[in-house]
């Protein structure tokens, strides 16, 4: 059915029914606003970090605690009717503790040693409506297709080190390793299910499945730095990176996940790599460039899919990025700096054989029966091959007390894929965007107002696009970056 409120343009404008009342009575996260859409994202952060020296050792101690609570309700179809609808929400909290122990000895070798733990906990519940089929009669209220949540906890402990050996005055040889340790359990319940959820085969009321999981990794790395003048570095690097696996919260639970949840489950992310590079200083220290080329390669890559109305992180086979970036800063004179960056980056993956299939595509040859096409050769998403700015500052004293500045800059970026399966139709032109700020300051920096403009010329830059939601082949939801902003800032230093 065509939207008669939507002109289907990337702008500030969009079409989403209000939930109908009807619908509200026993549904409290959608009612909380009348029917219609909102997030709210409460976030709490804290951080101590303390620093003890003796003689040439340092111990550092870095504790941390977050905590996030979420809600929010949302048309899933993004359209005029509302009859798929859905209530996620988060509550997470996390506790860290890294110490950590370096030298600065007047020796050619020094070293740093530590280890962190990590304590997480997380709720995810959703509520969601896939169409209206009247009340339930078993409770004669309940308007919503399914109520489900995810509970997952987890530990992490890690323990790493890193020797650096001053060959001789100029070069140093410095070599690492981190090894991480995870336990995880995720516990999923279907809470409630109507006629409807049955249709769509999630699992009856009641049904769970308690996972746990355990995952080790050692990521080495080592590099070699000649640094033959004060001002000038290179250096050649061989780096390897782990990012854990899990279980996917889905909004929805199947029966047949119940059964058997590994459909549900992802591997850790690996990579290992080369990176060289060049830092420096030149015209008396007051202009810094630095260059780095790099290649990568990542083992089962994460990536986030959508499958009708869940969200699952699966594992593609192989991806790779190589390519080049360097940055340039001139201080032309004591008030006035220029600067400017440009990086070319090629991300493909070299072994994606069983990638979801778009609903372009969905049931003709290119998709296999188990709905699934080879994504080899393919780009990454939102993997722009190019991207280039540059721009200035200037910052000048206004009599003893105070400091007027002014600067902007121009960043292109070249255009990438934006569709999460692939599909080729959905992707964002190459495009420029323009920065530019003023502020006045005290002398002594201990306070500032300024006014910051962010994307001035009003770009719509889309960055995610997905097929729509029990939309037809070819019909999409796609969401942008922030469009123009204005921002009045206030910092005081104590």
């Amino acid at each position: 059915m065509v939207d008669p409120y939507s002109d289907c343009n990337l702008d500030h404008r969009t079409s989403s029914g209000t939930l109908p009342a009807q619908l509200m009575g026993n549904w409290p996260e959608a009612s909380r606003k009348g029917g219609r859409g909102y997030g709210e994202i409460t976030t709490w952060l804290a951080l101590l970090n303390m620093r003890y020296q003796v003689g040439q050792l340092t111990l550092t101690s870095i504790t941390g605690y977050t905590n996030l609570n979420t809600s929010n309700y949302f048309n899933a179809a993004r359209d005029f009717e509302n009859i798929v609808a859905a209530t996620p929400s988060e509550k997470s909290h996390t506790f860290s503790q890294e110490l950590r122990l370096q030298s600065n000895f007047d020796a050619p070798v020094n070293f740093t040693f530590g280890g962190y733990f990590e304590d997480s906990h997380r709720r995810n519940n959703f509520v969601t409506l896939l169409g209206y089929v009247g009340l339930d009669p078993a409770n004669g209220n309940s308007s919503y297709t399914f109520r489900d949540h995810f509970i997952s906890k987890g530990k992490t402990y890690s323990a790493f080190g890193q020797v650096k050996w001053a060959i001789i005055d100029d070069v140093e040889l410095s070599g690492g390793v981190r090894y991480t340790h995870e336990d995880k359990e995720t516990f999923a319940l279907e809470e409630y299910r109507n006629a409807l959820g049955a249709a769509f085969g999630l699992a009856p009321a009641g049904a769970s499945f308690d996972v746990h999981n355990s995952f080790s990794n050692w990521s080495p790395e080592v590099s070699l730095r000649w640094k033959p003048r004060p001002e000038l570095m290179a250096y050649v690097a061989y780096k390897t990176g782990y990012k854990s696996g899990g279980i996917s919260s889905a909004a929805t639970i199947s029966a047949a996940n119940i059964a058997d949840p590994s459909p549900l489950a992802f591997a850790p992310e690996t990579s290992k790599g080369i990176e060289a590079g060049v830092k420096g200083e030149l015209l008396n220290r007051t202009l810094r460039f630095d260059l780095t080329a790099y290649r990568y390669e990542f083992t089962d890559l994460q990536l986030t899919s959508i499958q009708v109305t869940s969200y699952y992180v699966k594992n593609a086979g192989k991806a790779r990025t190589s390519g080049v970036e360097g940055s340039i800063v001139w201080q032309a004179t004591p008030e006035l700096s220029l600067h400017g960056n440009a990086a070319y980056n090629d991300a493909q993956f070299i072994s994606f054989p069983g990638a979801q299939c778009y609903a372009k595509i969905t049931g003709t040859a290119a998709c296999s029966a188990a709905g699934s096409y080879h994504r080899s050769g393919q780009p990454l998403a939102r993997a722009p091959k190019g991207t280039f700015s540059g721009g200035f500052d200037y910052e000048a004293p206004i009599g003893q007390t105070l400091k007027f500045g002014f600067g902007a800059e121009a960043v292109h970026t070249s255009s990438y894929l934006i569709h999460e399966n692939g599909d080729p139709s959905l992707y964002q032109d190459a495009f420029w965007r323009v920065n530019a700020n003023a502020k006045i300051a005290g002398a002594d920096d201990k306070w500032e107002l300024a006014l910051i403009g962010r994307n001035l010329t009003n770009e719509y830059i889309k960055v995610v696009g997905l097929d729509r939601t029990f939309g037809q082949a070819g019909s999409y939801t796609v969401y942008s970056l922030r469009p123009r902003e204005v921002v009045l800032q206030g910092t005081v230093r104590f």
